[in-house]
Protein backbone atom coordinates (compact mmCIF):
# COMPACT_ATOMS: atom_id res chain seq x y z
CA UNK A 1 0.00 0.00 0.00
CA UNK A 2 2.65 2.28 1.00
CA UNK A 3 4.36 2.18 -2.41
CA UNK A 4 1.51 2.33 -3.86
CA UNK A 5 0.76 5.86 -2.57
CA UNK A 6 4.53 6.58 -3.05
CA UNK A 7 4.43 5.94 -6.92
CA UNK A 8 0.78 7.33 -7.11
CA UNK A 9 0.78 10.56 -4.98
CA UNK A 10 4.36 11.31 -5.00
CA UNK A 11 3.40 14.92 -3.86
CA UNK A 12 0.46 14.28 -1.50
CA UNK A 13 3.05 12.00 0.60
CA UNK A 14 6.08 13.91 0.93
CA UNK A 15 3.72 17.36 1.93
CA UNK A 16 1.74 15.22 4.28
CA UNK A 17 5.00 13.14 5.74
CA UNK A 18 6.65 16.76 6.20
CA UNK A 19 3.81 19.25 7.02
CA UNK A 20 1.52 17.29 9.61
CA UNK A 21 3.98 16.01 11.51
CA UNK A 22 5.14 19.60 11.56
CA UNK A 23 1.84 20.76 13.14
CA UNK A 24 1.44 18.45 15.19
CA UNK A 25 4.38 19.25 17.19
CA UNK A 26 3.68 22.85 17.24
CA UNK A 27 0.21 22.36 18.29
CA UNK A 28 1.83 21.06 22.13
CA UNK A 29 3.72 24.65 22.68
CA UNK A 30 0.89 26.33 21.33
CA UNK A 31 -1.88 25.59 23.78
CA UNK A 32 0.56 25.04 26.96
CA UNK A 33 2.04 29.19 26.21
CA UNK A 34 -1.62 29.87 25.91
CA UNK A 35 -2.78 28.66 28.76
CA UNK A 36 0.17 29.91 30.76
CA UNK A 37 -0.82 32.83 29.45
CA UNK A 38 -4.00 32.76 30.92
CA UNK A 39 -2.43 31.41 34.28
CA UNK A 40 0.12 34.49 34.06
CA UNK A 41 -3.28 36.74 33.73
CA UNK A 42 -5.31 35.50 36.56
CA UNK A 43 -2.32 36.08 39.35
CA UNK A 44 -2.49 39.41 38.38
CA UNK A 45 -6.49 39.74 37.68
CA UNK A 46 -9.12 37.72 36.02
CA UNK A 47 -9.13 35.35 33.17
CA UNK A 48 -12.79 36.59 31.36
CA UNK A 49 -12.71 35.06 28.19
CA UNK A 50 -10.91 31.76 25.93
CA UNK A 51 -7.66 32.67 25.33
CA UNK A 52 -7.26 29.73 22.92
CA UNK A 53 -10.26 31.55 20.87
CA UNK A 54 -7.65 34.94 21.21
CA UNK A 55 -4.87 33.29 19.71
CA UNK A 56 -6.47 30.62 17.31
CA UNK A 57 -7.83 33.48 15.88
CA UNK A 58 -4.96 34.77 14.57
CA UNK A 59 -1.36 33.16 15.01
CA UNK A 60 -2.54 29.31 13.24
CA UNK A 61 -3.65 31.21 9.81
CA UNK A 62 -0.30 32.49 8.93
CA UNK A 63 1.59 28.91 9.84
CA UNK A 64 -1.08 27.54 6.51
CA UNK A 65 -0.20 30.26 5.09
CA UNK A 66 3.41 30.06 5.25
CA UNK A 67 3.08 25.70 4.52
CA UNK A 68 0.99 26.65 1.40
CA UNK A 69 4.05 28.43 0.33
CA UNK A 70 6.30 26.02 1.13
CA UNK A 71 4.49 23.81 -1.06
CA UNK A 72 5.29 25.29 -4.25
CA UNK A 73 9.12 26.70 -2.97
CA UNK A 74 10.07 23.19 -1.64
CA UNK A 75 7.85 20.52 -3.30
CA UNK A 76 7.05 21.89 -6.85
CA UNK A 77 10.99 22.47 -7.72
CA UNK A 78 11.92 19.20 -6.23
CA UNK A 79 8.99 17.49 -8.29
CA UNK A 80 9.46 19.27 -11.49
CA UNK A 81 13.16 18.82 -11.32
CA UNK A 82 12.28 14.85 -10.98
CA UNK A 83 10.29 14.82 -14.11
CA UNK A 84 6.54 15.18 -12.30
CA UNK A 85 4.08 17.25 -14.08
CA UNK A 86 2.48 20.17 -13.11
CA UNK A 87 -0.95 18.58 -13.20
CA UNK A 88 -0.03 16.31 -10.82
CA UNK A 89 1.35 18.70 -8.01
CA UNK A 90 -2.15 21.33 -8.68
CA UNK A 91 -4.18 17.87 -8.12
CA UNK A 92 -2.00 16.52 -5.14
CA UNK A 93 -1.37 19.88 -3.56
CA UNK A 94 -4.92 21.04 -3.20
CA UNK A 95 -5.64 17.38 -2.25
CA UNK A 96 -2.89 17.74 0.74
CA UNK A 97 -4.59 21.44 1.43
CA UNK A 98 -7.93 19.80 2.46
CA UNK A 99 -6.32 17.04 4.23
CA UNK A 100 -3.83 19.48 5.93
CA UNK A 101 -6.38 22.08 7.17
CA UNK A 102 -8.90 19.75 8.25
CA UNK A 103 -6.30 18.08 10.29
CA UNK A 104 -4.98 21.12 11.57
CA UNK A 105 -8.56 22.04 12.83
CA UNK A 106 -8.77 19.07 14.42
CA UNK A 107 -6.39 20.58 16.56
CA UNK A 108 -7.31 23.43 16.96
CA UNK A 109 -11.31 22.19 18.05
CA UNK A 110 -9.52 19.46 20.44
CA UNK A 111 -7.34 22.55 21.99
CA UNK A 112 -10.18 24.27 22.88
CA UNK A 113 -11.50 21.02 25.09
CA UNK A 114 -8.61 20.85 26.34
CA UNK A 115 -8.69 24.62 27.98
CA UNK A 116 -12.47 23.70 28.46
CA UNK A 117 -11.04 21.32 31.24
CA UNK A 118 -8.26 23.64 32.78
CA UNK A 119 -10.89 26.52 33.10
CA UNK A 120 -13.58 24.15 34.75
CA UNK A 121 -10.70 23.13 37.38
CA UNK A 122 -9.91 26.91 38.25
CA UNK A 123 -13.58 27.74 37.82
CA UNK A 124 -12.94 30.49 34.89
CA UNK A 125 -15.50 31.45 32.42
CA UNK A 126 -14.69 30.15 28.70
CA UNK A 127 -16.73 33.28 26.93
CA UNK A 128 -15.77 34.06 23.68
CA UNK A 129 -14.24 37.75 23.23
CA UNK A 130 -15.40 38.67 19.90
CA UNK A 131 -18.42 36.96 17.77
CA UNK A 132 -17.88 34.08 15.79
CA UNK A 133 -19.92 31.85 13.29
CA UNK A 134 -19.64 29.75 16.48
CA UNK A 135 -21.44 31.17 19.55
CA UNK A 136 -19.54 29.27 21.99
CA UNK A 137 -16.24 28.00 22.95
CA UNK A 138 -17.92 24.45 23.09
CA UNK A 139 -19.57 23.88 19.87
CA UNK A 140 -17.25 21.69 18.46
CA UNK A 141 -18.36 20.57 15.25
CA UNK A 142 -18.72 24.11 14.07
CA UNK A 143 -15.46 25.51 15.27
CA UNK A 144 -14.02 22.16 13.52
CA UNK A 145 -15.70 23.43 10.49
CA UNK A 146 -15.39 27.09 10.86
CA UNK A 147 -11.06 26.33 11.39
CA UNK A 148 -10.99 23.66 8.67
CA UNK A 149 -12.53 26.45 6.13
CA UNK A 150 -10.35 29.27 7.51
CA UNK A 151 -7.49 26.90 7.31
CA UNK A 152 -7.75 25.91 3.35
CA UNK A 153 -8.37 29.39 2.36
CA UNK A 154 -5.10 30.77 3.91
CA UNK A 155 -3.34 27.48 2.50
CA UNK A 156 -4.44 28.04 -0.92
CA UNK A 157 -3.93 31.79 -0.64
CA UNK A 158 -0.25 30.74 -0.33
CA UNK A 159 -0.44 28.45 -2.95
CA UNK A 160 -1.53 31.06 -5.21
CA UNK A 161 1.01 33.53 -3.78
CA UNK A 162 3.85 31.00 -3.82
CA UNK A 163 3.36 30.21 -7.53
CA UNK A 164 2.72 33.68 -8.40
CA UNK A 165 7.09 34.37 -7.60
CA UNK A 166 7.91 30.69 -8.78
CA UNK A 167 7.16 31.70 -12.17
CA UNK A 168 8.13 35.49 -12.01
CA UNK A 169 8.73 38.18 -9.89
CA UNK A 170 6.33 40.32 -11.51
CA UNK A 171 3.58 38.02 -11.69
CA UNK A 172 4.29 37.61 -7.63
CA UNK A 173 4.12 41.07 -6.63
CA UNK A 174 0.88 40.77 -8.88
CA UNK A 175 -1.00 37.68 -6.94
CA UNK A 176 -0.28 39.86 -3.56
CA UNK A 177 -3.37 41.69 -3.44
CA UNK A 178 -5.18 39.12 -5.30
CA UNK A 179 -3.90 36.09 -2.33
CA UNK A 180 -5.28 39.35 0.05
CA UNK A 181 -8.67 39.53 -1.43
CA UNK A 182 -8.58 35.26 -1.33
CA UNK A 183 -8.19 35.46 2.22
CA UNK A 184 -9.68 38.53 3.32
CA UNK A 185 -13.45 37.31 3.84
CA UNK A 186 -12.40 34.94 6.45
CA UNK A 187 -12.14 37.54 9.42
CA UNK A 188 -15.52 37.62 9.46
CA UNK A 189 -15.24 34.05 10.32
CA UNK A 190 -14.03 34.64 13.87
CA UNK A 191 -15.29 38.30 13.68
CA UNK A 192 -11.53 40.19 12.56
CA UNK A 193 -9.22 39.02 14.31
CA UNK A 194 -5.92 40.87 13.14
CA UNK A 195 -6.40 43.18 10.03
CA UNK A 196 -6.80 46.94 11.30
CA UNK A 197 -9.10 49.16 9.14
CA UNK A 198 -9.63 46.72 6.34
CA UNK A 199 -10.76 44.07 8.80
CA UNK A 200 -13.29 46.22 10.43
CA UNK A 201 -15.20 47.90 7.82
CA UNK A 202 -15.53 44.21 6.55
CA UNK A 203 -17.43 43.57 10.10
CA UNK A 204 -19.64 46.15 9.54
CA UNK A 205 -20.99 45.10 6.63
CA UNK A 206 -22.96 42.42 8.60
CA UNK A 207 -22.88 39.91 5.98
CA UNK A 208 -25.05 36.73 6.79
CA UNK A 209 -23.10 33.59 7.04
CA UNK A 210 -24.99 31.97 4.12
CA UNK A 211 -23.25 34.59 1.95
CA UNK A 212 -20.37 34.97 3.35
CA UNK A 213 -20.02 30.91 3.10
CA UNK A 214 -20.92 31.64 -0.35
CA UNK A 215 -18.42 34.10 -0.89
CA UNK A 216 -15.52 32.12 0.44
CA UNK A 217 -16.76 28.93 -2.10
CA UNK A 218 -17.05 31.48 -5.12
CA UNK A 219 -13.65 32.89 -4.31
CA UNK A 220 -12.19 29.34 -3.64
CA UNK A 221 -13.32 28.16 -7.02
CA UNK A 222 -11.11 31.09 -8.64
CA UNK A 223 -8.70 30.39 -6.41
CA UNK A 224 -8.08 26.96 -7.84
CA UNK A 225 -8.75 28.57 -11.24
CA UNK A 226 -5.98 30.87 -10.96
CA UNK A 227 -3.75 28.08 -9.44
CA UNK A 228 -4.25 26.24 -12.57
CA UNK A 229 -3.64 28.93 -15.07
CA UNK A 230 0.08 29.51 -13.11
CA UNK A 231 1.02 26.33 -12.92
CA UNK A 232 1.00 25.19 -16.64
CA UNK A 233 3.07 28.22 -17.24
CA UNK A 234 5.74 27.90 -14.35
CA UNK A 235 9.19 27.33 -15.86
CA UNK A 236 10.79 24.26 -15.84
CA UNK A 237 13.64 25.34 -14.71
CA UNK A 238 14.60 23.17 -12.05
CA UNK A 239 17.05 20.37 -12.11
CA UNK A 240 17.75 17.22 -10.53
CA UNK A 241 21.25 17.14 -9.13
Amino acid sequence: MSTTVTRRWPVLRVTATSHLPFIALLWVPFVVVTLAVAGFIAMGGTVSHSAIHVAATQLPRWLMFGLGLDMVSNTLRMHLAHGRTRREFVGQGLVHAVLMSGFAAVLIALAYLVERGVYAMFGWPQALNREAMFATADDYPVILGTYWLLFLTWTIAGLVIGLGFFHSNGLGLLTIPIGLAIALPTVLFTGNSGFPVIGDELVDLDLSEGLLLALNGGLLVLAVGIIWAIARHVPMKAKAP
